[in-house]
Parts: C-alpha cells; sequence; structure tokens
C-alpha cells in the first residue's frame, strides 16, 4: 500500500507541476499582453500630443500672418492718407 500512495503522491505532485507550469504560461501571457497595450497607448498619448502641438503652431502661424497683413494694412493706408494730405 505504501508503495500505492508514494505513486499517487508522485503523480499528484507531476500534476501540481504541470498546472504550475500552465498557470505561469497564462500569467505571461497576460502580462505581454498589458506590455503590450500599455506600448499602445503611450505611442497613442504620444501621438495624441504631436497633433495638439502640430495644431497649436499652425494656428499661431495663421494668427501670425493675420497680425501681419493687418499691419501692412495699416502702413498702406496711413501712406494713402499721407498722400491724399498732399
Amino acid at each position: 500500500m505504501t508503495k500505492v500512495q508514494a505513486t499517487s503522491a508522485v503523480q499528484n505532485k507531476e500534476a501540481d507541476i504541470k498546472f504550475l507550469e500552465v498557470m505561469s504560461k497564462i500569467q505571461g501571457a497576460d502580462l505581454d499582453r498589458a506590455l503590450e497595450q500599455e506600448h499602445l497607448d503611450s505611442q497613442n498619448a504620444r501621438a495624441g500630443v504631436e497633433l495638439a502641438t502640430s495644431v497649436s503652431k499652425h494656428l499661431n502661424e495663421m494668427e501670425r500672418e493675420k497680425i501681419s497683413e493687418r499691419e501692412e494694412r495699416e502702413k498702406r493706408n496711413e501712406r494713402n492718407e499721407k498722400n491724399e494730405e498732399t
């Protein structure tokens, strides 16, 4: 009977080891997926920041162009007014 119990204990330990190996692989796969998701999230965040920066630069350039055009128009008007006075 002791040999049967010993064999049974060995089989139980082998089953436990196989179970732990499977669980380890599952946890490893879960960690890999979580890391990949974090990587994708960081890429999306970076892309969002780059897009926001690009839009902001474009808006600033447009505003500078408007200011420049307004200043040019004002100078032209001043010249026209001086020419009309003379």
